[in-house]
């Protein structure tokens, strides 16, 4: 006979814990690397003003998805610091300055009739 003791069985609490961090993991990397790349910058728009927006874009050659039936742009920067050195040379009010994420570096603005604006640029590997 053998004075070995017998195997240990892992909790099933412990089990559960580590499946739910695995399965928190999962859906943060999705989130973070796997969902569409653009971000909403208006929203809320009338027709006449979605319209306008979206020939300015147009006009840049800027590209642009449109969402909810048209109420709401989303777009990307080419040269993000570009960007955001001509918005600090209009004095325009940054409501939260640039910041990066895995995904993005971004910032978000006031324009001159009060809508807030965000303006993006990914990151490699994130298109």
């Amino acid at each position: 006979m053998s004075d070995a003791p017998p195997p240990r069985q892992l909790p099933v609490r412990l089990i559960a814990i580590v499946f739910a961090g695995v399965f928190g993991l999962l859906a943060l990397g999705y989130f973070l690397f796997l969902r569409p790349g653009y971000v909403p910058v208006f929203n809320n728009l009338r027709p006449a003003e979605a319209s306008a927006v979206v020939a300015q874009l147009d006009a840049k050659n800027i590209a642009y998805r449109l969402a909810d039936n048209g109420a709401s742009i989303a777009f990307e920067m080419e040269d993000f610091d570009a960007a955001i050195d001509s918005l600090r040379e209009h004095s325009i009010h940054f409501k939260m300055e640039p910041f990066s994420t895995p995904v993005c570096r971004m910032a978000f603005v006031i324009d001159p009739e009060g809508n807030t604006l965000c303006i993006h640029k990914r990151n490699p590997g994130h298109h």
